[in-house]
């Protein structure tokens, strides 16, 4: 009896296109990138850098922080929400004579706006909807902080809060600045 036996193996070119199909598949999830941020991510980042902002200037006004090389305190510090052409924010100070701009403000990237701005009495109501204005001002004294502008045309001294809506796109994020115990918060 003649019995051969069969050997049972991989030839060269079956294992040469497997090896292929294995770099490939190594090379296809090596170039995905893992750091991306998704489009939540990105607004709630910007988010919290215009709360941070208004935080900074809050908490320098209070700790009666100086600004300037000779140790002149501020009377006055003012952060602008304004509509102009982009939307921007302002951070300035006020001495007895001038104001000077701060140069600690929040980029607005690409897509990023503050999409609305009103202003809200304690009761959370809408106090005015306006929408002619284009600039929101809180200034700190370092006793009090003050929202300012047309937010109180109709009724004086009644909205104690601002309310910016975010937006990148399709998401939306809401901050509220409580100007009555100078507390912000993210909705």
């Amino acid at each position: 009896m003649n019995s051969k036996k069969i050997k049972k193996a991989f030839t060269l070119i079956e294992l040469l296109v497997s090896i292929t199909l294995i770099s490939i598949m190594i090379l296809s999830v090596s170039s995905l990138d893992y750091n991306r941020l998704s489009v939540k991510q990105e607004l709630a980042i910007f988010t919290n850098s215009v709360k941070s902002n208004f935080e900074t200037i809050r908490n320098s006004s209070l700790s009666w922080k100086w600004v300037w090389n000779d140790l002149i305190l501020p009377e006055k510090w003012k952060v602008e929400y304004s509509g102009y052409n982009s939307w921007t924010i302002v951070n300035s100070t006020y001495d007895w004579v001038d104001r000077t701009p701060l140069n600690i403000t929040p980029l607005f990237k690409y897509g990023f706006s503050i999409s609305k701005i009103r202003c809200l009495t304690l009761d959370w109501n809408l106090n005015t909807d306006i929408t002619s204005t284009w600039t929101w001002i809180i200034e700190f004294d370092w006793g009090e902080m003050t929202l300012v502008w047309d937010c109180d045309i109709a009724t004086p001294n009644t909205s104690k809060i601002l309310e910016l809506t975010i937006k990148n796109r399709s998401d939306t994020k809401t901050l509220l600045i409580n100007t009555l115990n100078w507390l912000s918060e993210i909705k």
